[in-house]
């Protein structure tokens, strides 16, 4: 075969080659849109108001993604009324061809959520700005891993006033393969961390504003409902659920904690629980509170 040929040839295996992998695109592209339409229409089904222009799909050779403008979430109580409303600027849903069960979600320009304040209809707007992205892995077309990062962020509360700000904050879940049927089965495995966190000066007494490190592993056991957090919350702790906190670990100002223990919920949704902890620091902790005043000479 002649260098001329065989320069032909590839190039005609090479188109036709090309031609399957984009038929193919197309085709996982396709199963993308209709996983991503399945979802939300069964969400809208449970009962949640969902919004967003026209989907934009792209992304072609090697990605699949789904473009959402304005999008808007919000899950509704039995007489119709939003609970609460997220709003974001743009939404970017994105898998490979070759692996339609490992999404990439990634929020683009500032986000809100308007809730409503218990027992008024007044509201309380909170904005969100970072840079934020989930990975999300499904089993059987269900969420079974799930990883949020958000960097550099800035989290405002009602009237715009700094609530929380960060450098890296990041959380996992995972699920198990089957849902809980009785409280002592687990529910969802959380991981938190997070570095160089703000808080208000305000609301950081008696450690001082900067959290230099979070760290927390934590298991919720029990059956949760996604609906009216108040009922869901109920309903949850008359079942008898609870959080397995394996591991906490926390670097702010003098203290530096370690804890491991069982919190739950009394009838009157008060925090109820049991730890065994490692304080470092703790004189300096101590001479801390006294001088807040959040506890007395005596107690000190």
């Amino acid at each position: 075969m002649t260098f001329r040929s065989a320069l032909r040839t590839t190039i005609v295996v090479f188109m036709i080659a090309t031609a399957g992998y984009g038929a193919y695109w197309v085709y996982a592209r396709n199963v993308a849109e209709r996983i991503v339409l399945e979802w939300i229409d069964a969400r809208r089904d449970s009962g949640y108001r969902i919004e967003h222009e026209p989907i934009g799909l792209d992304g072609f050779p090697f990605l699949v993604r789904a473009t959402f403008a304005n999008p808007l979430v919000a899950p509704l109580s039995a007489n119709g009324d939003p609970l609460w409303i997220w709003r974001g600027g743009r939404l970017t849903v994105e898998s490979q061809p070759w692996r339609l069960d490992q999404i990439r979600v990634e929020a683009h320009g500032g986000q809100t959520v308007t809730m409503r304040v218990a027992g008024r209809e007044a509201r309380q707007i909170h904005r969100y700005s970072g840079e934020t992205v989930g990975v999300v892995h499904l089993m059987s077309g269900h969420p079974q891993r799930a990883a949020l990062t958000a960097q550099k962020f800035i989290w405002r509360g009602p009237g715009d006033k700094a609530l929380f700000s960060g450098r890296n904050l990041s959380m996992w879940a995972v699920a198990p393969k089957t849902p809980p049927k009785a409280h002592q089965d687990p529910l969802v495995t959380i991981s938190i961390s997070g570095a160089d966190l703000v808080i208000p000066p305000d609301h950081a007494a008696p450690f001082g504003p900067k959290l230099k490190k979070l760290i927390g592993v934590m298991r919720v056991l029990g059956r949760v409902r996604l609906d009216d957090p108040n009922a869901a919350i109920e309903a949850w702790r008359r079942d008898g659920g609870a959080v397995d906190i394996d591991d906490f670990r926390i670097v702010w100002g003098p203290l530096d904690l370690k804890a491991s223990g069982t919190l739950a919920l009394d009838e009157q949704t008060r925090p109820l629980g049991a730890f065994s902890a490692d304080i470092r620091g703790f004189t300096h902790v101590v001479d801390s509170l006294a001088a807040s005043g959040i506890i007395g000479t005596g107690a000190a």
